[in-house]
Protein backbone atom coordinates (compact mmCIF):
# COMPACT_ATOMS: atom_id res chain seq x y z
CA UNK A 1 0.00 0.00 0.00
CA UNK A 2 3.01 2.40 1.10
CA UNK A 3 4.63 1.82 -2.41
CA UNK A 4 0.79 2.49 -4.63
CA UNK A 5 1.40 6.01 -2.14
CA UNK A 6 4.75 6.12 -3.03
CA UNK A 7 4.07 6.11 -6.76
CA UNK A 8 1.66 8.29 -6.64
CA UNK A 9 2.82 11.11 -5.28
CA UNK A 10 5.73 10.89 -7.70
CA UNK A 11 3.36 11.01 -10.70
CA UNK A 12 1.74 13.76 -9.05
CA UNK A 13 5.34 15.57 -8.42
CA UNK A 14 6.38 14.86 -12.07
CA UNK A 15 2.83 16.22 -13.29
CA UNK A 16 3.31 19.47 -11.52
CA UNK A 17 6.35 19.91 -12.70
CA UNK A 18 5.96 19.41 -16.30
CA UNK A 19 3.09 21.75 -15.68
CA UNK A 20 5.36 24.70 -14.22
CA UNK A 21 8.06 24.66 -17.06
CA UNK A 22 5.22 24.75 -19.70
CA UNK A 23 3.83 28.13 -17.76
CA UNK A 24 7.70 29.85 -17.49
CA UNK A 25 7.84 28.98 -21.20
CA UNK A 26 5.08 30.98 -21.59
CA UNK A 27 6.47 33.78 -20.00
CA UNK A 28 10.06 33.16 -20.71
CA UNK A 29 11.04 36.86 -22.86
CA UNK A 30 13.65 34.58 -24.15
CA UNK A 31 11.89 31.66 -25.37
CA UNK A 32 9.14 33.96 -26.95
CA UNK A 33 12.06 36.32 -28.81
CA UNK A 34 13.65 33.20 -30.53
CA UNK A 35 10.65 31.71 -31.74
CA UNK A 36 9.18 35.08 -32.69
CA UNK A 37 12.24 36.14 -34.44
CA UNK A 38 12.37 32.44 -36.53
CA UNK A 39 8.72 32.69 -37.26
CA UNK A 40 8.70 36.52 -38.57
CA UNK A 41 12.09 36.16 -40.60
CA UNK A 42 11.23 37.33 -44.24
CA UNK A 43 13.04 37.14 -47.50
CA UNK A 44 14.78 40.23 -48.00
CA UNK A 45 14.38 41.82 -44.31
CA UNK A 46 16.81 42.15 -41.95
CA UNK A 47 16.08 42.59 -38.51
CA UNK A 48 17.81 45.02 -36.44
CA UNK A 49 16.98 45.76 -32.54
CA UNK A 50 13.39 44.99 -32.98
CA UNK A 51 12.54 46.46 -36.59
CA UNK A 52 12.51 44.72 -39.70
CA UNK A 53 14.23 46.65 -42.40
CA UNK A 54 13.97 45.85 -46.29
CA UNK A 55 15.71 46.07 -49.35
CA UNK A 56 16.55 49.38 -51.23
CA UNK A 57 14.45 49.75 -54.11
CA UNK A 58 14.36 52.21 -56.77
CA UNK A 59 11.62 53.86 -59.10
CA UNK A 60 11.13 57.06 -60.83
CA UNK A 61 14.98 58.41 -59.93
CA UNK A 62 13.76 57.86 -55.95
CA UNK A 63 15.08 55.34 -53.59
CA UNK A 64 12.92 54.04 -50.56
CA UNK A 65 13.14 50.92 -47.96
CA UNK A 66 10.50 49.39 -45.63
CA UNK A 67 10.60 49.50 -41.89
CA UNK A 68 8.39 46.82 -40.53
CA UNK A 69 7.67 46.51 -36.57
CA UNK A 70 9.69 43.41 -35.21
CA UNK A 71 9.26 41.25 -31.88
CA UNK A 72 9.81 44.48 -29.38
CA UNK A 73 10.59 46.78 -31.19
CA UNK A 74 11.78 50.84 -28.74
CA UNK A 75 11.10 53.86 -29.20
CA UNK A 76 13.24 54.89 -32.67
CA UNK A 77 15.63 57.61 -31.87
CA UNK A 78 17.27 57.44 -35.13
CA UNK A 79 18.35 55.05 -38.29
CA UNK A 80 21.17 56.15 -40.11
CA UNK A 81 22.18 54.75 -44.02
CA UNK A 82 25.87 54.66 -45.39
CA UNK A 83 25.28 53.86 -48.95
CA UNK A 84 27.36 52.32 -51.19
CA UNK A 85 27.73 52.10 -55.05
CA UNK A 86 28.24 49.79 -57.59
CA UNK A 87 31.95 49.71 -57.23
CA UNK A 88 31.10 49.19 -53.31
CA UNK A 89 32.52 52.65 -52.24
CA UNK A 90 30.80 54.82 -49.84
CA UNK A 91 28.67 57.64 -50.74
CA UNK A 92 29.52 60.50 -48.86
CA UNK A 93 26.20 62.70 -48.33
CA UNK A 94 25.78 66.35 -47.45
CA UNK A 95 22.48 68.43 -47.36
CA UNK A 96 23.62 69.41 -51.28
CA UNK A 97 24.07 65.84 -52.76
CA UNK A 98 19.96 65.28 -51.41
CA UNK A 99 17.05 66.21 -53.39
CA UNK A 100 14.51 65.46 -50.36
CA UNK A 101 13.57 62.79 -47.76
CA UNK A 102 9.87 61.56 -46.29
CA UNK A 103 8.63 58.62 -44.19
CA UNK A 104 4.93 57.40 -45.07
CA UNK A 105 3.18 55.64 -42.89
CA UNK A 106 -0.47 54.65 -43.52
CA UNK A 107 -1.04 56.95 -46.21
CA UNK A 108 -0.04 59.82 -44.24
CA UNK A 109 3.46 61.35 -44.87
CA UNK A 110 6.07 62.79 -42.43
CA UNK A 111 8.27 65.15 -43.37
CA UNK A 112 11.41 67.67 -42.52
CA UNK A 113 9.58 70.43 -43.25
CA UNK A 114 6.55 69.41 -40.85
CA UNK A 115 9.63 69.25 -38.12
CA UNK A 116 8.59 65.07 -37.53
CA UNK A 117 12.59 64.13 -38.31
CA UNK A 118 15.43 65.95 -39.07
CA UNK A 119 18.29 65.09 -41.58
CA UNK A 120 21.79 64.77 -40.49
CA UNK A 121 25.12 63.67 -42.48
CA UNK A 122 27.27 62.48 -39.37
CA UNK A 123 26.72 60.55 -36.01
CA UNK A 124 28.98 58.03 -33.92
CA UNK A 125 28.10 54.52 -35.25
CA UNK A 126 27.58 51.59 -33.35
CA UNK A 127 31.45 51.09 -33.06
CA UNK A 128 31.25 54.95 -31.38
CA UNK A 129 33.65 55.87 -34.09
CA UNK A 130 32.36 59.63 -36.12
CA UNK A 131 30.82 58.53 -38.90
CA UNK A 132 30.39 61.33 -41.68
CA UNK A 133 28.72 60.90 -44.97
CA UNK A 134 25.79 58.99 -43.60
CA UNK A 135 21.69 59.76 -44.48
CA UNK A 136 20.56 60.12 -41.15
CA UNK A 137 16.99 60.11 -40.04
CA UNK A 138 16.53 61.74 -36.76
CA UNK A 139 13.10 61.31 -35.60
CA UNK A 140 11.73 64.29 -33.64
CA UNK A 141 7.88 63.43 -33.53
CA UNK A 142 6.42 61.49 -30.69
CA UNK A 143 3.26 60.43 -33.38
CA UNK A 144 6.03 59.70 -35.89
CA UNK A 145 8.10 57.33 -33.48
CA UNK A 146 4.48 55.57 -32.04
CA UNK A 147 3.80 54.72 -35.68
CA UNK A 148 7.03 53.39 -36.44
CA UNK A 149 6.55 51.09 -33.37
CA UNK A 150 3.24 49.74 -34.62
CA UNK A 151 3.28 50.22 -38.36
CA UNK A 152 4.34 49.56 -41.40
CA UNK A 153 6.68 52.27 -42.95
CA UNK A 154 8.25 53.50 -45.96
CA UNK A 155 11.18 55.51 -46.06
CA UNK A 156 12.22 58.02 -49.28
CA UNK A 157 15.18 59.56 -50.31
CA UNK A 158 15.68 61.02 -54.07
CA UNK A 159 19.67 61.92 -54.46
CA UNK A 160 20.50 65.14 -56.45
CA UNK A 161 22.78 63.01 -59.20
CA UNK A 162 19.55 61.02 -59.62
CA UNK A 163 20.93 58.32 -62.03
CA UNK A 164 23.02 57.27 -59.32
CA UNK A 165 22.80 53.44 -58.55
CA UNK A 166 23.43 52.06 -55.58
CA UNK A 167 24.71 48.40 -54.34
CA UNK A 168 23.51 48.60 -51.13
CA UNK A 169 23.85 50.30 -47.71
CA UNK A 170 24.78 49.83 -44.34
CA UNK A 171 22.05 50.05 -41.90
CA UNK A 172 22.40 51.47 -38.01
CA UNK A 173 19.38 51.78 -35.50
CA UNK A 174 19.55 53.91 -32.56
CA UNK A 175 17.12 52.93 -29.78
CA UNK A 176 17.23 52.56 -26.00
CA UNK A 177 18.61 49.60 -26.14
CA UNK A 178 21.64 51.35 -27.88
CA UNK A 179 23.50 51.28 -31.00
CA UNK A 180 22.25 48.10 -33.42
CA UNK A 181 23.55 47.67 -37.16
CA UNK A 182 22.97 45.58 -40.19
CA UNK A 183 23.79 45.19 -43.93
CA UNK A 184 20.62 45.47 -46.65
CA UNK A 185 21.39 45.42 -50.03
CA UNK A 186 19.20 46.28 -53.48
CA UNK A 187 15.99 44.87 -53.85
CA UNK A 188 17.39 44.22 -57.63
CA UNK A 189 20.75 44.47 -59.31
CA UNK A 190 20.74 48.10 -60.26
CA UNK A 191 24.47 47.95 -61.01
CA UNK A 192 24.12 45.40 -63.86
CA UNK A 193 24.67 46.33 -66.97
CA UNK A 194 21.56 46.17 -69.96
CA UNK A 195 22.10 43.52 -72.05
CA UNK A 196 22.79 44.38 -75.58
CA UNK A 197 19.89 45.15 -77.97
CA UNK A 198 19.68 42.45 -80.29
CA UNK A 199 20.29 42.45 -83.99
CA UNK A 200 17.58 43.10 -86.27
CA UNK A 201 17.30 40.68 -88.74
CA UNK A 202 17.70 40.80 -92.61
CA UNK A 203 15.95 39.88 -95.80
CA UNK A 204 17.90 37.10 -98.21
CA UNK A 205 18.26 40.43 -100.94
CA UNK A 206 20.28 42.22 -98.25
CA UNK A 207 22.75 39.74 -97.42
CA UNK A 208 23.01 39.18 -101.53
CA UNK A 209 23.83 42.70 -101.53
CA UNK A 210 25.97 43.22 -98.24
CA UNK A 211 28.37 40.34 -98.65
CA UNK A 212 31.61 39.42 -99.85
CA UNK A 213 33.40 39.56 -103.22
CA UNK A 214 30.54 39.89 -105.57
CA UNK A 215 28.19 40.14 -103.01
CA UNK A 216 28.69 43.63 -101.81
CA UNK A 217 26.61 45.41 -105.15
CA UNK A 218 27.45 49.32 -105.67
CA UNK A 219 28.64 50.97 -102.67
CA UNK A 220 27.58 48.31 -100.16
CA UNK A 221 30.48 46.42 -98.04
CA UNK A 222 30.73 43.32 -96.45
CA UNK A 223 28.54 43.07 -93.43
CA UNK A 224 28.56 39.44 -93.37
CA UNK A 225 29.66 38.49 -89.95
CA UNK A 226 32.95 37.54 -89.33
CA UNK A 227 33.05 33.74 -88.58
CA UNK A 228 30.96 33.04 -91.35
CA UNK A 229 33.13 34.97 -93.70
CA UNK A 230 35.95 32.72 -91.85
CA UNK A 231 34.58 29.40 -91.64
CA UNK A 232 31.46 29.14 -94.38
CA UNK A 233 28.02 27.74 -93.47
CA UNK A 234 27.01 24.29 -93.88
CA UNK A 235 23.52 23.64 -95.59
CA UNK A 236 22.26 19.92 -95.37
CA UNK A 237 25.42 17.42 -95.39
CA UNK A 238 27.96 20.51 -97.51
CA UNK A 239 29.71 23.17 -96.33
CA UNK A 240 30.36 26.64 -98.45
CA UNK A 241 33.31 28.80 -97.99
CA UNK A 242 31.64 32.72 -97.63
CA UNK A 243 32.54 33.32 -101.65
CA UNK A 244 30.17 29.63 -102.78
CA UNK A 245 27.37 30.94 -100.75
CA UNK A 246 27.15 34.34 -102.16
CA UNK A 247 27.26 32.61 -105.47
CA UNK A 248 24.87 30.77 -104.38
CA UNK A 249 22.37 33.92 -103.22
CA UNK A 250 23.23 35.07 -106.41
CA UNK A 251 21.64 31.96 -108.12
CA UNK A 252 18.19 31.43 -109.80
CA UNK A 253 16.35 28.90 -107.70
CA UNK A 254 14.30 27.65 -111.29
CA UNK A 255 12.11 24.85 -109.19
CA UNK A 256 15.28 23.25 -107.27
CA UNK A 257 16.11 23.59 -103.40
CA UNK A 258 17.61 26.62 -104.35
CA UNK A 259 14.67 28.99 -102.70
CA UNK A 260 15.20 26.91 -99.34
CA UNK A 261 18.70 27.37 -99.56
CA UNK A 262 18.56 31.13 -100.04
CA UNK A 263 16.21 31.45 -96.96
CA UNK A 264 18.18 29.31 -95.04
CA UNK A 265 21.82 30.87 -95.65
CA UNK A 266 19.91 34.02 -94.68
CA UNK A 267 18.39 32.63 -91.19
CA UNK A 268 21.54 31.55 -90.50
CA UNK A 269 23.31 34.80 -91.07
CA UNK A 270 21.43 36.88 -89.15
CA UNK A 271 21.66 34.00 -85.87
CA UNK A 272 25.69 34.32 -86.57
CA UNK A 273 24.57 38.62 -86.71
CA UNK A 274 23.08 38.83 -83.27
CA UNK A 275 19.32 38.29 -84.09
CA UNK A 276 16.95 37.02 -81.47
CA UNK A 277 16.26 33.23 -82.54
CA UNK A 278 12.93 31.60 -81.09
CA UNK A 279 12.34 28.25 -81.16
CA UNK A 280 10.09 27.80 -83.27
CA UNK A 281 12.45 29.60 -85.77
CA UNK A 282 15.12 27.47 -84.70
CA UNK A 283 13.08 24.30 -85.06
CA UNK A 284 12.53 25.61 -88.73
CA UNK A 285 16.74 26.28 -89.38
CA UNK A 286 17.02 22.34 -87.77
CA UNK A 287 13.99 20.79 -90.13
CA UNK A 288 15.26 23.10 -93.43
CA UNK A 289 18.75 20.99 -92.53
CA UNK A 290 17.36 17.62 -92.60
CA UNK A 291 15.19 18.16 -94.89
CA UNK A 292 18.34 19.50 -97.40
CA UNK A 293 19.99 16.50 -96.39
CA UNK A 294 17.49 14.01 -96.95
CA UNK A 295 16.43 16.06 -100.54
CA UNK A 296 19.33 16.05 -102.70
CA UNK A 297 21.12 19.14 -101.00
CA UNK A 298 20.30 22.62 -102.26
CA UNK A 299 19.86 21.79 -105.82
CA UNK A 300 17.71 19.01 -105.26
CA UNK A 301 13.90 19.24 -106.77
CA UNK A 302 11.70 18.11 -103.75
CA UNK A 303 11.54 21.98 -102.55
CA UNK A 304 9.58 21.99 -98.80
CA UNK A 305 7.20 25.63 -99.46
CA UNK A 306 6.44 25.72 -95.58
CA UNK A 307 10.08 25.78 -94.36
CA UNK A 308 10.75 28.12 -96.91
CA UNK A 309 7.70 30.26 -95.74
CA UNK A 310 8.44 29.84 -92.05
CA UNK A 311 11.86 31.35 -92.74
CA UNK A 312 11.36 33.51 -94.81
CA UNK A 313 8.93 35.41 -91.99
CA UNK A 314 11.72 34.94 -90.15
CA UNK A 315 14.09 37.31 -92.34
CA UNK A 316 11.72 39.92 -93.23
CA UNK A 317 10.55 40.59 -89.86
CA UNK A 318 13.15 42.86 -88.72
CA UNK A 319 13.64 46.77 -89.61
CA UNK A 320 14.48 49.48 -87.54
CA UNK A 321 11.82 48.89 -84.87
CA UNK A 322 12.02 44.95 -84.79
CA UNK A 323 11.68 42.99 -81.27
Amino acid sequence: MKKVLNYSLLMFLISLLIFACSKEEEVNPTASLESSSASNSEIGYVNIDGYKVGCLKYKDGKWSFEVKKGYDAYSLYHLSLKLYNCKGEHIKLDKYKLEYAKIVIGGKTFSVKDGDFKLEFEHENCDYEKEEGVLKFKILNNELNYALKENKATFYFKLKDADKMLSGAKVYIKTKKGCFKGHIKTCEDYCKKPEEPKACPYTQGYWKTHGPGDCAKGNNSNEWPQQVNANGLTLGEETYNANELCAILNTPVQGTNLGLAHQLIAALLNQANGAYVSDDVQSCIDDAQAWLSENGGIYGTETNNDLTECLADFNESGGENCD
